[in-house]
């Protein structure tokens, strides 16, 4: 068996407990300089575009319920004035019309000279040039508010009150916005990182699985119908691991095709390997990563067959212990420590990182040495199994 971050001497009877935590998480590439320039540009335009075609437009439904309301706010007030001509609605539609073109031009001169500039001189300027276009606006006041200075101030104050606070609030609602985009881009920047690597870590892991199931079917070449039944079992065993999986995948799938494979390490060990695999119902429908186990038995298969007395003896359970999946796969042998012979791990190390890129990093890989005996402890979350009143339903 084989540790990636710990040496300890296998000496018989010495009980070794290493905790070999799972790693931290991929380390995703940078940009490349130069790359996607053109895709940027274009949607940084469209990002500057999108809010102001948005404030334009919500501007403009502000200013019709605006001076929709000041018009029928004083509508009595007018068609109770003595007058003759010219009619009531028309002096308040025309009063409205022209109000409605002042503030729109102190919206643009805000966009264009204000709205860069600090807080305090940003609004304070706005309330001068409120009141400036307003209180200047000769045709807006004659008539209609002659004599009412409390109204006029009330049009002008109602107005820039109203206006402020919809420029605040489109400013929070872009933050959000923007906030929202960014995640959105980092979980897809980090999802098609953990795809990339996840890929690269399956096309590392077929080659040294095959590598090793190759040697077992040269163990049979003595005999002719050993060697079509491994191979055959081998076959077997490549149809169901190789195919196109989910990324996580309950329990029993991968014991189902453990048979096969088994079949093809006693080809390679025959009565010198005895394993058996004990796995409750209930941790069967715990979802994980596909080939799980079976880098477990590589390496037990490859170390235990180093140091065990034969017959190689190998177990495998599975159990579900409170909210976790603890899955134990225990070989005769020692330990054998980095140094002394050993190979790289690489099943091991690919699944520490699959497990860390698809379960986080609450997953553990441990090993246990004691008394002649060699334990791989793997834990991950127990997700996807059905609750336990299901369960006994």
């Amino acid at each position: 068996m084989t540790s990636a971050d710990s040496v300890v001497a296998g000496e018989p009877g010495a009980r070794v407990a290493l905790a070999a935590d799972v790693g931290a998480g991929p380390v995703f590439p940078g940009d490349v300089p130069g790359e996607g320039v053109a895709r940027d540009f274009s949607k940084s335009e469209q990002a500057r575009r999108g809010p102001r075609w948005r404030r334009n437009l919500v501007f403009g439904w502000f200013q019709l319920g605006y001076w929709l309301g000041i018009g029928l706010m004083f509508f009595p007030y007018v068609a109770a004035m003595p007058q003759a001509a010219p009619s009531p609605v028309y002096l308040v539609l025309n009063r409205m019309l022209v109000g409605a073109a002042a503030t729109t031009v102190v919206h643009i001169f805000y966009v264009i000279w204000l709205r860069g500039l600090g807080r305090t001189v940003r609004w304070s300027a706005l309330a001068v040039s409120t009141v400036v276009a307003l209180g200047s606006t000769r045709f807006f006041f004659t008539s209609l508010y002659r004599g009412a200075p409390l109204a006029r101030a009330m049009v002008a104050i109602l107005w820039y009150l109203l206006y402020v606070a919809l420029e605040i609030a489109q400013n929070q609602f872009e933050t959000l916005v923007r906030a929202s985009q960014a995640e959105a881009r980092a979980a897809e920047a980090e999802a098609a990182a953990r795809a990339s690597e996840l890929q690269r870590l399956e096309s590392q892991l077929n080659p040294h699985f095959l590598f090793n199931a190759l040697n077992a079917v040269a163990a049979s070449s003595g005999d002719a119908e050993a060697v079509v039944r491994v191979t055959q079992d081998l076959a077997d065993y490549l149809r169901l691991a190789l195919r196109k999986s989910r990324p996580l995948e309950p329990l029993a799938e991968e014991i189902a095709s453990l048979e096969k494979y088994l079949s093809v390490q006693q080809a390679r060990f025959g009565d010198d390997l005895v394993c058996e695999i004990e796995c409750d119902r209930e941790s069967q429908t715990v979802l994980v990563p596909p080939m799980t186990i079976q880098p477990l038995l590589e390496n037990a298969f490859e170390y235990g067959g180093r140091t065990s007395p034969r017959p190689l003896v190998v177990r495998v359970t599975c159990r579900v212990e409170q909210d976790w999946l603890v899955i134990t796969v225990t070989n005769t042998g020692s330990w054998v420590a980095p140094g002394h012979g050993r190979s790289n791990s690489i099943g091991l190390e690919n699944l520490r990182k699959r497990l860390t890129l698809l379960l986080g990093d609450r997953t553990s890989v441990g090993v246990e040495a004691e008394d002649g005996q060699v334990r791989l402890v793997v834990r991950v979350p127990a997700t996807g199994r059905p609750s336990r009143s299901n369960a006994h339903a």
